[in-house]
Parts: C-alpha cells; sequence; structure tokens
C-alpha cells in the first residue's frame, strides 16, 4: 500500500537557498524595468517593490493602467 504522506516532500536546505536565489534574481529582473517605467510615468518607482507580494504584479499593473500619470499631463501642460 502507498503512504500519501511519502509523496509529500518539504523543500530541505539547498533547496530552500537555490527557491530564494532564483525568486530574487526574478524579483531584481522584473523590478528594474517596472522602476524605469514607473519613474518615467511621474509615479513613485517604489511602488515596483510591490513584485515582491503575491499577486503584487497585477496590482501593479492596473495601477499603471487606471492611474492618472503625472508626466503626461505636466507634458500637455508645457505644449499649451
Amino acid at each position: 500500500m502507498l503512504d500519501p504522506i511519502a509523496f509529500i516532500s518539504l523543500p530541505q536546505g539547498g533547496e530552500i537557498i537555490l527557491m530564494l536565489m532564483v525568486s530574487t534574481i526574478f524579483a531584481g529582473v522584473f523590478m528594474l524595468p517596472f522602476w524605469m517605467i514607473l519613474k518615467k510615468a511621474g509615479l513613485s518607482p517604489a511602488l515596483s517593490l510591490l513584485l515582491f507580494v503575491p499577486g503584487g504584479l497585477l496590482v501593479l499593473l492596473f495601477i499603471l493602467a487606471l492611474s492618472r500619470w503625472p508626466a503626461l499631463e505636466s507634458a500637455s501642460a508645457n505644449q499649451s
């Protein structure tokens, strides 16, 4: 008879370190472009730290899509 608990394994020490390294690199690769996009949009670049929160990417995309971009407003005011 198969033991169902035997198929569930928790990450060991080395696996946890590898997971942390991969997730940090992954978040850094995505955080830098979002930092630059938010800065150019006139929003706080610190919002890119939402990428470290589960579901933060979705929240950040909604913020970018639905908020007013101060950089665009000031650019249109300068053209008038």
